[in-house]
């Protein structure tokens, strides 16, 4: 992690002390994906600024999906219209990964979205290597 993270997870965890399984020291990329969907819950409009495809944890994915259908019909995204979507959907079991309550802030919502964003573009950008390296081994 590096040390921008380290200062800022120290602040809140100095800040709002320990919530739940939240410890600055032991953040990491689940922790991430956990966090940015809540603070969807606290400003709708950060659904609008992320894709499911950010979240390695399936079942998160496809709650920011939901969530972004729900914003594009014009309603506010909070826990209860998500679970009703996710039983209409037959996806009652999305409704567990629902944060109890949105995140306290979404001051830091940028660095959390701008490291989801990285992975991910890592992930495609080492997708695209391993194709160009299988094409070249089909070559010779």
């Amino acid at each position: 992690m590096n040390a921008e993270a380290v200062k800022i997870l120290n602040d809140l965890s100095a800040t709002v002390g320990v919530q739940g399984n939240f410890q600055a020291e032991r953040l990491d990329y689940a922790d991430f994906e956990r966090v940015l969907f809540a603070m969807v819950l606290r400003q709708n409009s950060i659904a609008d600024e992320i894709l499911p495809d950010y979240f390695r944890n399936e079942n998160l994915g496809m709650l920011v999906e939901i969530s972004k259908n729900i914003r594009a019909r014009g309603e506010k995204i909070d826990q209860e219209i998500l679970a009703s979507v996710c039983d209409h959907l037959g996806l009652a079991r999305l409704k567990e990964n629902i944060p109890k309550q949105a995140w306290f802030t979404v001051a830091n919502k940028n660095f959390y979205i701008k490291k989801l964003k990285e992975r991910y573009e890592r992930k495609i950008y080492k997708a695209r290597l391993l194709d160009e390296l299988r094409a070249l081994n089909e070559e010779v």
